[in-house]
């Protein structure tokens, strides 16, 4: 159900969805000849990721999960609620989201990772609101450019 006056609007149908996880897949398969490890944060990105690590096929895939909290109110910070189960030391990490807005979130989680010395780190989304970037961020797998929301 929708709010009075609010629209919904699909941005990507069943078809386009699986094109882009797809195509996601492929240059994610491409670029780790050697496996990765998909890292969604829960809970939001959970379905895109299932569909991602069933899309690639030509690689050995693992996937763990970190769960965070909300920002707290004027912190500007997360909290790890849940945090990776497979040592990613030495290995291709692929932090998976369902949207990145203003990057923040990713941004601390790259950090966090990071420090678990993978040997390379890169984020995939499903969508991206890069007008609303907040912090600087490298987003190497996007499946689509979605404009900031207008009030």
């Amino acid at each position: 159900m929708t709010a009075p006056g609010l629209e919904r609007q699909v941005l990507l149908d069943r078809d386009a969805l699986t094109e882009h996880v797809g195509t996601l897949a492929g240059r994610i398969a491409a670029d780790h000849p050697d496996g990765v490890v998909l890292v969604g944060v829960l809970k939001g990105a959970l379905v895109f990721l299932a569909d991602l690590a069933r899309a690639i096929r030509t690689i050995d895939v693992q996937v763990d999960f970190l769960a965070i909290s909300r920002y707290a109110p004027d912190s500007g910070r997360v909290r790890i609620l849940q945090d990776l189960a497979i040592d990613v030391a030495g290995r291709d990490v692929v932090l998976v989201e369902d949207l990145i807005d203003t990057g923040l979130t990713v941004a601390y989680l790259r950090q966090h990772v990071g420090e678990r010395g993978p040997r390379r780190l890169e984020v995939c989304a499903l969508l991206d609101r890069v007008e609303r970037r907040i912090v600087p961020l490298d987003v190497r797998y996007v499946g689509i450019e979605v404009p900031a929301t207008r009030s």
